[in-house]
């Protein structure tokens, strides 16, 4: 990326950006994942990628690192509902109400059953 004339993000370095007068090209790059907007010089941009790497262009972005995108003319709207839903099923929580804040409190003492704090602590990090 360096070698093409791209500056490393100093905040997020996954980040690359290139500026030709006008125009600005950001590409982010996850492992094997690289995500970037179609822009005047985008396709030389790919073209260089294709020949350096092996691979391919699937076209507009639905769904990336679990964050599902929904591309609009001037919005774009990013939201992890299918995660949400994965989570839910996960944890046997189908069906359940919701609530705002937890209505139980999560101790461990003489008249309550064992906490798995394993499970705990999925659930929180999940």
């Amino acid at each position: 990326m360096l070698d093409n004339y791209f500056q490393r993000d100093h905040a997020e370095k996954i980040f690359f950006i290139r500026k030709t007068g006008k125009e600005t090209l950001i590409v982010q790059i996850y492992v094997d994942d690289i995500m970037f907007r179609d822009n005047s010089f985008s396709h030389e941009f790919a073209n260089k990628m294709k020949f350096e790497f092996e691979m391919s262009i699937i076209g507009e972005l639905n769904f990336f690192l679990g964050i599902q995108v929904k591309q609009y003319d001037n919005e774009i709207f990013i939201f992890q509902s299918k995660y949400a839903r994965y989570i839910v099923k996960k944890f046997g929580m189908e069906g359940k109400s919701q609530c705002s804040k937890p209505h139980k409190h999560f101790c461990q003492d003489q008249f309550k059953p064992n906490i798995d704090s394993t499970l705990y602590r999925s659930m929180i990090g999940s």
